[in-house]
C-alpha cells in the first residue's frame, strides 16, 4: 500500500518516526529492537523536506532532499558488540534453509541501513562466513547479489545519491566484499554469470534446480533477448542488470557532491577531476577528502566487478575475458568513457609533480595520506588495465550483439582506440613527463642521498606506482605512433637510463620481482626496433648524465646512451655469474634465469646494429679511446666489458651448469660476428678489442670442442653407476624376500619409499623442480608460458633446427655460435693482421699507439673479406643481409602473463599503499609543509560541507568531520583474500616493508624460471688455462687474471628447450 508522509521541520528528521519503523521491521525478524541511529546535527539548520513514495519493493522509495549541506549525518563505528552481533547474526538468515525472496523488503533494508562503518561489513564478514552462507543456501546469496545490485541502480538512477550515500556506499562495500566469493565458484562463469546479470528476469530457485542435461548457455542467450514491445523496434535495456550496474557505476563517478565537488560547475554532468588532457589549463584545486574517499569506494567497487580474471588461469583470460571489462572498454557511452579516461590519466599525472602542495599528496595525517595514495593507485591501476586489456575471442563476444550495444560490426577497445590518437604535443609532453618522474622518484633520492646510499635502503624504493607506469609507457609506445615519435626523437636516452636503473638496482629484490621483468621486457622490446632506438646512438647528454647518482656512472665515461645501457648490462651479468660462483650458500638471491636470457637477448640487440643516419666519426688526439665512432658505434671500454662477459660466458663450469648456458655465448658471439661484418668502420674499437685478446676467442672454441671427448667419458661413468645402483637394488630386494613377514620395506633406507620409487627418484631428480612449500595451481602450463616469453631465436638456434641434427650431436655442431666464431677466428682476426702488419707484432702484440691502431683499423677495405670469404659465410653475417633483432613476442600466454602482473597489484593495493606510506620511506618523512599550505588545503577541504553557510563559525568541526567520514570509510581488509585464486599463487614475502605482503603473480613466474635449472651435473678435475685477456698499457683497465676450466659432466640437455609461438591480437596492432 502506498505511504506518504511529508514533514517540515529544522530538523533533519523525527527520531521518533525513525524509531517506530525499524520498530516494525525489526519485529518482523524476531531481533531485539535497535537504538535509533546516532544523527549529527547540521553545522547551521537547513529545511528539509522528505517525501517517500514505495515503488518497487526491494528499489528505495524516491526522495528528495532540498539541504545546504551535501553531509548530512556522520555514522559512528558500531561499537557496541550487540550491534555488530545483530547484523551479523541478519546476515547468517541468509544461511537457513529458507529462501528470502527479493520482495521481503523487510529483511534487506537492514543491511544497507545498519552498517556505519567500512569495516562494519569488510571486517565484520569473515571469508568463512561468507562461504558458509554461500554453499549452504546458494539462492540465497545469489539473490543477495541481485538485490543489492538492483539497489545500486535504483540509487542512481533516482537522482538522489547525495541524500542516500550511506545506503549506497552500504551497498557497494557488501557487493565488493561478496563478488570475489561468487566469482570464484567453478560453475559461475559458464552456468551462473549470464542468468544473475545478462537476462532479464532472474530466477534462482530454477538456475539451482535446473537438470543438469539442460543447456543452460542455450537457455540464458535466449533470455538475455527480451522481446520488444508492440510497435516498439528497440529493446529496452534496462532490464539487463549487468548493464545498469557498471552504467551506474561509471555515473557514479561524475556526481556532483558525491565524486565531484559540490561547488563546480552544473552545467555538464561529467567534468573532469583534475585539468590535463580534455581541458583547457587550469590551476590545480587542493584535493577534497571527501569525494577521494568516495571516488576510492567506487573504484574499488569496478576493480572487483571487472576481476573475473583472478579466478581464470593465465591460457584463459585472453580467450574468455571479463564480460564486465569487455563492455566497459567496448559498449559503455563514449562521453562518459573519455571522461573517465581523462580523469583517471589527470590525476595519475598530477600526483608526480614536483611542488608538493600541487601534487594533494601532503598532509599531517597518515590515514588521510593513504587515502589519497590509495585513491591514485586505483585510479592507476585501472587505466593501465582498460588501456592493456585485448578483447577475448570473437565466440566471447556475441554477449554484446545480444544485448544490442554495439555501434559498429567489429567490437574494438576504444579506450586503448582514444589513447592511440592523442596528438597535441602539451598533452603528450604531460603524459611522458608525468610517467617519467614517477619512475625517476628513487634516482632523485638516491642522488640526494649518495653518501649513505644502499640498494635495500627504504629511500631508494621505487615508485608505488612504478610497474603500471612501465606498462602505461609500453602500451602508449605500441598503441600511439605520436607518443613514440616523440619519446624516440627527444627522450629516449632518458627512457633507457632510468629503465638500466631499476635494472640494477632492484634485479635481486624479491619484491621487486615483477617490476624488474617488466623492466627488462621492455628494454628487449626498445632495442629491437631501430627506428625507436636511434636516438642512443647519439652522445650522451652532459647535463642529465650529471644528474645521476655518482655510483651509478660508469667509469670511463660513456660516449653514447648505447655504450651506458651496454657497459651496466655487461657489467650486471658479470657480477652476476661472478655472485653465483663464490656464493653457494643462497645469502644473495641468484638472478633469474629468464631475467638473464633476457639481459644478454637485450645486449645481443644493441651490439649488432648501429644508427641509420650517417654521423661522423671524431679523431681528436686528447680524446684517444674516448672519441665518437661513426654511427655512434661500440666504444672502447664498452667493448672491454663485452669481452669480460664472454670470458665469464665461455668458463666449462658456467657452460654446464644450466642448458641454456651455451645459447648467451652464442648470442653475444653471432651479436659481434654482425656488428663487425655489417659495419666494420663503425666497430673500429670492437675490432680492435677482438684482435687484442684474440685468446679469449681461441679458448671459447678450445672449449666448446672438447665437451664431445668429456661427453664420451661421462656416458661410460653414467652407465657404470646406473648398473651399480640397480644391481644394488636387486640385491636388497632378494634378501626382503628371504625376511618375510618378520621385516617390512619400511625398514630399508630409502626414505620409507618402496624400492621402485627409488628408481624413479633415483632417475628424475635431474629434471625435477627444486622442493618448496609451496602448492601450485593445478593445470598451470609453466613450460607453455615460459616458452612464451622467451624471443624467436636466430636462424639455425630453433630447436627446429637442432631435430634436424643426428641425435646425442656433440656441442660443437649443435651450438649457435659456431660458424660466427669460424669467422672472427679464420677470417677477421687474420686480416686484421694481415692488414696492420706494420702496426702489430704477431707475438708481442701493438707496436704503437692504440689510438693509432684504431685509425689505422678504420682505414681498412674490409670488401676484400667478402670477396675472399663470401662462399663461406653464413648468408646472416652478409652486409647486405638486414639485420633481424631479437623480440619480445605477444602470444596468448605472454599477454597472460603480463596481466597478471597486473592483477597482482591489484590484488595487493591495500597492502602495497600501507607498506609506501607507513614505513621509514623519506619519500613521506621528508614531506614538511608549511603552514600556510596546510592552511590553505584544511581551507580547501571544508568548503566541501560549508557550501553557503559562515566560514569563520563552522571550519574546527567541519575538519573533524571530514576526518570522521574518511576514518569511517577506511579499511585494511583484502577482499580477495582466502578466495580461489587461479591467475597466480598467493605467497609471503618477507623483503623489508617494502614486501608484497600476501599474494604477488610473481610465484607463478618464479616457479616456471627453475625449469631452466634442470640441469646438474658433478664437478670433475680442473685444467688451468690462460684467459688470453689483454688490454692496452696506455689505458687504465684492469686486467685478466688465469682462470681455471673444469672436465664438463654430461651436457645431453643442452638443447632441450622448446620455442613455440602463437599470434595474438597484439601483434597485429597497426602503428
Amino acid at each position: 500500500m502506498p505511504i506518504a508522509l511529508q514533514c517540515a521541520t529544522s530538523h533533519c528528521a523525527s527520531t521518533t518516526e525513525i524509531l517506530r519503523t525499524t520498530t516494525a521491521a525489526c519485529q518482523l525478524l524476531a531481533t531485539p529492537v535497535p537504538r535509533p541511529p546516532v544523527l549529527v546535527p547540521p553545522l547551521a539548520p537547513p529545511r528539509c523536506t522528505f517525501r517517500f513514495q514505495s515503488h518497487h519493493p526491494i528499489h528505495p522509495p524516491p526522495i528528495t532532499i532540498t539541504s545546504t549541506h551535501p553531509i548530512t549525518s556522520i555514522h559512528h563505528s558500531m561499537k557496541s558488540y550487540e550491534e555488530r552481533l545483530r547484523l551479523k547474526n541478519h546476515f547468517f538468515k541468509l544461511g537457513q534453509g529458507r529462501i528470502i525472496d527479493t520482495t521481503q523488503t523487510s529483511y534487506w533494508l537492514l543491511l544497507w541501513n545498519e552498517p556505519q562503518h567500512s569495516n562494519d561489513i569488510y571486517e565484520l564478514l569473515t571469508p568463512f562466513d561468507i562461504k558458509t552462507i554461500r554453499d549452504q543456501n546458494k539462492i540465497n546469496f545469489l539473490t543477495l547479489v541481485r538485490v543489492l545490485s538492483e539497489k545500486v541502480v535504483a540509487i542512481v538512477s533516482s537522482d538522489q545519491v547525495v541524500p542516500q550515500t550511506p545506503q549506497l556506499l552500504n551497498c557497494i562495500r557488501f557487493l565488493t566484499k561478496v563478488l570475489p566469493f561468487l566469482y570464484e565458484l567453478p560453475e559461475y562463469t559458464d552456468e551462473i554469470e549470464s542468468s544473475l546479470f545478462w537476462t532479464a528476469s532472474f530466477d534462482p530457485v530454477l538456475l539451482i534446480g535446473k537438470e543438469p542435461s539442460t543447456p543452460l548457455s542455450t537457455v540464458n542467450r535466449l533470455q538475455s533477448i527480451p522481446e520488444p514491445a508492440a510497435g516498439d523496434a528497440s529493446r529496452d535495456d534496462t532490464a539487463i542488470l549487468g548493464l545498469q550496474l557498471l552504467r551506474c557505476t561509471i555515473r557514479l563517478l561524475f556526481v556532483r557532491g558525491f565524486t565531484l565537488d559540490a561547488n563546480g560547475s552544473r552545467k555538464s554532468p561529467s567534468t573532469l577531476w583534475e585539468p590535463g588532457i580534455g581541458s583547457n589549463a587550469a590551476k590545480y584545486m587542493p584535493p577534497n577528502l571527501v569525494v577521494d574517499s568516495n571516488r576510492t569506494e567506487v573504484l574499488k567497487f569496478l576493480l572487483t566487478l571487472v576481476s573475473t580474471s583472478l579466478y581464470l588461469l593465465p591460457s584463459q583470460i585472453i580467450y574468455l575475458g571479463s564480460r564486465f571489462l569487455t563492455l566497459l572498454v567496448v559498449a559503455m557511452p563514449r562521453v562518459e568513457l573519455l571522461t573517465l579516461v581523462c580523469s583517471l590519466f589527470n590525476l595519475v599525472c598530477r600526483s608526480c609533480r614536483a611542488p608538493t602542495v600541487e601534487n594533494g599528496l601532503v598532509h599531517a595525517n597518515t590515514d588521510l595520506i593513504d587515502l589519497r595514495y590509495l585513491c591514485i593507485t586505483y585510479s592507476c591501476q585501472l587505466l593501465t588495465l582498460m588501456i592493456g586489456y585485448p578483447l577475448p575471442s570473437s565466440e566471447h563476444l556475441t554477449f554484446m550483439s545480444d544485448l544490442q550495444v554495439l555501434s559498429s560490426p567489429r567490437p574494438a577497445n576504444l579506450v586503448r582506440l582514444y589513447i592511440g590518437k592523442l596528438h597535441k604535443d602539451s598533452e603528450l609532453l604531460l603524459i611522458y613527463s608525468s610517467l617519467i618522474s614517477i619512475l625517476k622518484l628513487p634516482i632523485q633520492k638516491h642522488a640526494e642521498d649518495a653518501g649513505s646510499f644502499s640498494l635495500v635502503k627504504a629511500s631508494a624504493m621505487p615508485s608505488l606506482w612504478a610497474t603500471e607506469t612501465l606498462m602505461l609507457i609500453w602500451e602508449l609506445l605500441q598503441c600511439n605512433k605520436n607518443f613514440r615519435a616523440l619519446v624516440a626523437s627527444k627522450y629516449l636516452d632518458e627512457l633507457l637510463v632510468v629503465l638500466m636503473y631499476y635494472l640494477v638496482t632492484y634485479h635481486s629484490s624479491p619484491a621487486h620481482t615483477n617490476m624488474v621483468r617488466t623492466c627488462s621486457y621492455l628494454i628487449l622490446y626498445i632495442s629491437s626496433d631501430p627506428k625507436l632506438v636511434e636516438l642512443s646512438y647519439t652522445p650522451i647528454r652532459e647535463g642529465f648524465y650529471q644528474s645521476l647518482p655518482q655510483d651509478f656512472k660508469t667509469n670511463p665515461r660513456p660516449v653514447t646512451t648505447r655504450d651506458f645501457i651496454a657497459t651496466h648490462i655487461a657489467t650486471l651479468i658479470d657480477s652476476t655469474i661472478s655472485a653465483n660462483t663464490s656464493n653457494r650458500t643462497g645469502v644473495t638471491p641468484p638472478m633469474s634465469d629468464l631475467l638473464m636470457l633476457t639481459l644478454v637477448e637485450t645486449l645481443y640487440n644493441i651490439i649488432s646494429t648501429v644508427a641509420v643516419r650517417d654521423l661522423k666519426s671524431t679523431n681528436e688526439e686528447i680524446k684517444k679511446m674516448s672519441n665518437f665512432n661513426a654511427k655512434g658505434g661500440l666504444s672502447y671500454s664498452s667493448s672491454w666489458t663485452l669481452t669480460q662477459v664472454l670470458v665469464k660466458l665461455s668458463t666449462p663450469e658456467f657452460l654446464k651448469e644450466k642448458p641454456f648456458n651455451a645459447d648467451l655465448l652464442a648470442l653475444l658471439v653471432r651479436g659481434i660476428c654482425n656488428a663487425i661484418l655489417k659495419n666494420p668502420q663503425a666497430s673500429r674499437m670492437l675490432l680492435f678489442s677482438i684482435l687484442k685478446n684474440e685468446k679469449v676467442y681461441d679458448n671459447i672454441w678450445n672449449t666448446i670442442n672438447s665437451f664431445e671427448r668429456e661427453e664420451e667419458e661421462e656416458e661410460e661413468e653414467e652407465d657404470t653407476t646406473q648398473q651399480a645402483q640397480e644391481d644394488e637394488v636387486e640385491q636388497r630386494l632378494d634378501e626382503i624376500s628371504f625376511q618375510g613377514d618378520n621385516s617390512s620395506i619400511s625398514s630399508l633406507d630409502v626414505d620409507s619409499q618402496t624400492p621402485g620409487s627409488n628408481i624413479q627418484s633415483n632417475r628424475t631428480s635431474i629434471i625435477s623442480l627444486s622442493s618448496e612449500a609451496q602448492v601450485p595451481v593445478p593445470n598451470l602450463d609453466y613450460k607453455a608460458i615460459e616458452e612464451s616469453l622467451r624471443s624467436k631465436p636466430p636462424t639455425g638456434m630453433s630447436e627446429r633446427a637442432r631435430e634436424k641434427l643426428p641425435m646425442n650431436s656433440p656441442l660443437k655442431r649443435t651450438w649457435g655460435g659456431k660458424d660466427a666464431l669460424r669467422v672472427i677466428l679464420t677470417m677477421v682476426i687474420p686480416y686484421l693482421k694481415e692488414s696492420l702488419q706494420e702496426l702489430w707484432n704477431p707475438i708481442t702484440g701493438s707496436k704503437v699507439d692504440s689510438w693509432q691502431i684504431v685509425r689505422s683499423i678504420e682505414q681498412i677495405d674490409f670488401d676484400q673479406i667478402m670477396t675472399r670469404h663470401r662462399s663461406q659465410i653464413n648468408n646472416d653475417f652478409l652486409p647486405e643481409t638486414s639485420f633481424e633483432s631479437l623480440k619480445f613476442t605477444w602470444s596468448h600466454l605472454s599477454l597472460g602473463w603480463y596481466l597478471s602482473l597486473l592483477y597482482g597489484d591489484i590484488y595487493n593495493a591495500i597492502n602495497l599503499v600501507k607498506n609506501y606510506t607507513g614505513g621509514n620511506n623519506k619519500i613521506m618523512k621528508n614531506i614538511t609543509s608549511s603552514l600556510a599550505s596546510v592552511s590553505k588545503i584544511t581551507s580547501s577541504w571544508t568548503s566541501f560541507i560549508k557550501s553557503g553557510s559562515s566560514a569563520a563559525a563552522s571550519q574546527p568541526n567541519d575538519l573533524e568531520r571530514v576526518n570522521e567520514w574518511v576514518q569511517n570509510s577506511a579499511t585494511t581488509i583484502n577482499h580477495w583474500a582466502s578466495t580461489g585464486i587461479k591467475l597466480f599463487r598467493i605467497e609471503s614475502t618477507s623483503d623489508g616493508i617494502f614486501g608484497r605482503g600476501p599474494g604477488t603473480p610473481g610465484s607463478m613466474a618464479n616457479h616456471l624460471v627453475r625449469r631452466f635449472s634442470d640441469f646438474k651435473v658433478n664437478n670433475a678435475s680442473r685444467n688451468s688455462v690462460s684467459s688470453g685477456l689483454s688490454t692496452p698499457i696506455e689505458e687504465q683497465e684492469a686486467t685478466f687474471g688465469r682462470y681455471h676450466r673444469a672436465s664438463i659432466s654430461s651436457l645431453h640437455s643442452l638443447n632441450t628447450l622448446n620455442r613455440s609461438r602463437s599470434n595474438t591480437p597484439r601483434n597485429s596492432i597497426s602503428m
